[in-house]
């Protein structure tokens, strides 16, 4: 694995996804009940550790589910797709889920983050559940 760019050089100089046109943005989210978020950001962080820094973008877990954006090569998002689909040590939480993809010109995130969150999308309403509706 390279050591990461500094942000002016990641800036400054495009990935080889984004100079050979291979380069593209995959969002999704997914409302499911998560026994243990802890455990499936660790999972994700060891999934998307693998990809180097050929993978950028950021991944939000709550006890409600997941909502991610990520960057990479068609390969890549096609392989993360699968991963979060079918990786056993996701039990399935996240089979089903849908993605957008759009084609990208420039790299849109610096670097790969995957955080534990209290809510994935902040409603700031007590006592509701996203999971039930």
């Amino acid at each position: 694995m390279s050591a990461p760019l500094s942000p002016s050089h990641a800036e400054s100089q495009p990935s080889q996804a984004a100079q050979a046109g291979d380069l593209f943005h995959l969002a999704f989210y997914k409302f499911v009940a998560l026994a243990d978020p802890a455990a499936v950001v660790q999972t994700l962080r060891t999934l998307t550790q693998a990809h180097g820094d050929a993978l950028t973008g950021s991944i939000l877990v709550a006890a409600e589910g997941i909502n991610g954006m990520l960057a990479g090569s068609s390969a890549l998002m096609d392989a993360m797709e699968q991963a979060l689909w079918h990786d056993s040590a996701l039990k399935g939480a996240f089979t089903g889920m849908v993605f957008k993809r759009t084609a990208c010109k420039t790299v849109p995130f610096r670097r790969m983050k995957v955080h534990l969150k209290a809510e994935i999308v902040p409603l700031g309403i007590e006592g509701v559940d996203a999971t039930a509706m």
